[in-house]
């Protein structure tokens, strides 16, 4: 009976006291002041992280129960997101966090041995690793196409790069590094053909800069000068070239036959490739090929491509020094808007002649065989034609010398006077277009044997006589006027 009374009271006091709330607030401040007392005993801080580690171990062995406290984390980590407030708190906190983590030199190196082993471990996982990889590919692609970053991001592989070239063991390092790397890569043919296409384009664009062509002048220039002021590296260098000279004289390849038979093969066509530059005829060796495409992706202007490409034909070669100075974007001295064109010989001064396609292929050497044709040439007045023409008459003595038979003048040049009604006079004073009449021409009238012998057409050397005196080395020669019956059909 007192026990059961004595309940009683208790549930009523306790029925009571919950109703009051300043003496639940009471006991709550009670129980906190309570426990911070005892966490302030080591001995019993102790028993109670021990009774929470047990506790939580527990729970994560209760499959439920971490998921439901996994779910109610990550509600609680989206709600603080979703702060801005909480979430610079936090953000603070971490940093606060990790900057002390540094300056304390184990947690940095358990934080360092964490973060390599779990690299470590995404590495060998094959998802892990792609999708590290997407991850970091799209973040460089950010950061590349953004100027600011891609600036610091320069200024600090520089400032690294600089740091470790000062550090001579780092140095030796990356030597190492990039020495077994390149061995590898010049092992591998693709990877080698690869980065000799890559170095060769490198080179074209920088030898198209003029202001880096220059650069990597004066660098070599700069490089060779401190060579040659080394003893040592000069000695060096003097054997390198001994033993690359003895190799080329003791290569089969570089002995006379060979080259003799490497320049046959070269010189086997005739120089029939036209410089459109200036004009020149070379051999296949020695032109390149080159369009209107590259000079306008190089962004050089229209006159400048005219005054280039000055000889109109489907495919235009370069020879090597008008290559040269285009690429350099100067006119070549010898190039034919410099007025080194030659003039179009005019109708009148030139006939059409046709000649039989064997005598063709035997001047130009040619062994293939083609069908029974004629070809049409066109070739100017003959010698004795051009001479009537001609206000003066030079007479000269030119022989051939030594085995190569070059021509080499003997003796004085004569000019002989040429009146042109003079010589008409011995011309017939009616002819057609189709008239010819042998005509010899004496060095002096006492001589038996003519210095020339021709069939020449009259008709000719009076269209080319009357065209002639309205240029502006015939000014003050006049023609008879005897002839003027052939335009007016009278002769």
């Amino acid at each position: 009976m007192y026990i059961e009374f004595r309940e009683s009271i208790y549930r009523i006091a306790g029925q009571v006291a919950d109703e009051d709330v300043t003496f639940r607030e009471r006991e709550r401040a009670l129980d906190r002041a309570a426990r911070r007392r005892a966490r302030q005993d080591p001995a019993v801080r102790e028993k109670e992280r021990l009774r929470n580690t047990a506790a939580k171990r527990r729970a994560r062995t209760d499959l439920a129960t971490r998921e439901r406290e996994r779910l109610a984390d990550t509600a609680s980590r989206r709600r603080a997101r979703e702060n801005l407030a909480a979430r610079e708190r936090q953000q603070a906190v971490d940093t606060a966090s990790r900057s002390r983590a540094r300056e304390n030199p184990a947690a940095r190196e358990r934080q360092q041995a964490v973060d390599t082993a779990s690299r470590s471990r995404a590495r060998e996982n094959p998802a892990a690793r792609e999708r590290q990889q997407a991850v970091d590919i799209a973040s460089r692609s950010r950061a590349r196409e953004n100027p600011a970053a891609r600036e610091r991001q320069q200024a600090v592989d520089t400032a690294s790069r600089s740091r470790a070239r000062e550090n001579p063991a780092a140095r030796e390092r990356q030597q190492a590094v990039d020495t077994a790397s390149r061995s590898r890569a010049r092992e591998n043919p693709a990877a080698r053909e690869r980065q000799q296409s890559v170095d060769t384009a490198c080179r074209s664009r920088a030898r198209e800069n003029l202001q880096a062509r220059q650069r990597q002048q004066a660098v070599d220039t700069a490089s060779r000068s401190r060579v040659r002021k080394d003893p040592p590296a000069r000695e060096r260098q003097q054997a390198v070239d001994t033993a690359s000279r003895r190799r080329a004289r003791e290569n089969l390849s570089s002995t006379f036959s060979k080259l003799l038979l490497k320049f046959n093969n070269k010189i086997r066509c005739s120089p029939s490739f036209i410089c459109s530059c200036c004009g020149g005829l070379w051999y296949r060796e020695s032109v390149v090929e080159i369009t209107e495409d590259e000079f306008i992706r190089r962004e050089i202007d229209g006159e400048f491509i005219r005054s280039i490409l000055h000889v109109k034909q489907q495919q235009h070669y370069l020879c090597k020094s008008c290559s040269k100075a285009a690429k350099s974007r100067r006119v070549p001295r010898l190039a034919l808007v410099n007025g080194f064109d030659f003039v179009e010989i005019p109708e009148v001064l030139k006939v059409k002649i046709f000649v039989h396609w064997y005598n063709v292929r035997v001047l130009l050497n040619c062994r293939r065989s083609y069908n029974p044709i004629y070809c049409c040439f066109y070739q100017c007045l003959s010698p004795l034609e051009e001479r009537l023409v001609s206000l003066r008459l030079p007479f000269m003595q030119i022989r051939l010398l030594g085995t190569q038979r070059q021509s080499s003048l003997r003796g004085n040049v004569v000019n002989v006077e040429n009146d042109l009604d003079v010589c008409a006079q011995v011309l017939p004073r009616k002819f057609t277009d189709s008239s010819t009449v042998q005509v010899k021409l004496m060095r002096r009238l006492r001589y038996n044997v003519p210095y020339m012998y021709e069939t020449i057409r009259p008709a000719k050397v009076y269209l080319a006589a009357k065209y002639l005196l309205g240029t502006e080395l015939y000014e003050g020669v006049a023609l008879s006027d005897d002839w003027s019956g052939y335009e007016e059909g009278e002769l």
